[in-house]
């Protein structure tokens, strides 16, 4: 996925999630309640909000956890094979050594490459 799409999501959700708690607030403060009955619902909704935060923090972070391992998991896949291939290349290199030392001792010439 890619990460500017996953950021502007992550943002749109915080935006929602900070839009909805604002004005959940605003509706408790300008509804017509006695003191008591207002700092009630406040205490709920600040509970509930606090819940969801929780939920997403943990979301996030599971998120983050899968895309650490995933990334371990690729840069091993590119280290074993940048390994291969500098074998591969060692081994080509020594056969073209020991074919260019088997070789008798004569002038090179541009016709001979």
């Amino acid at each position: 996925m890619n990460t500017e799409t996953t950021g502007q999501r992550n943002g749109l959700l915080s935006g929602m999630i900070i839009g909805a708690a604002l004005g959940a607030v605003a509706s408790l403060l300008f509804a017509p309640k006695k003191g008591a009955e207002l700092r009630k619902e406040l205490a709920d909704t600040c509970l509930t909000f606090r819940d969801h935060a929780v939920q997403l923090a943990s979301t996030v972070k599971d998120k983050a956890e899968d895309m650490a391992q995933s990334t371990c998991e690729h840069s091993q896949e590119l280290a074993d094979e940048a390994r291969e291939a500098g074998q591969q290349i060692a081994e080509t290199a020594g056969k073209i050594k020991d074919e260019t030392l088997e070789r008798p001792n004569r002038e090179f010439t541009t016709e001979s490459l």
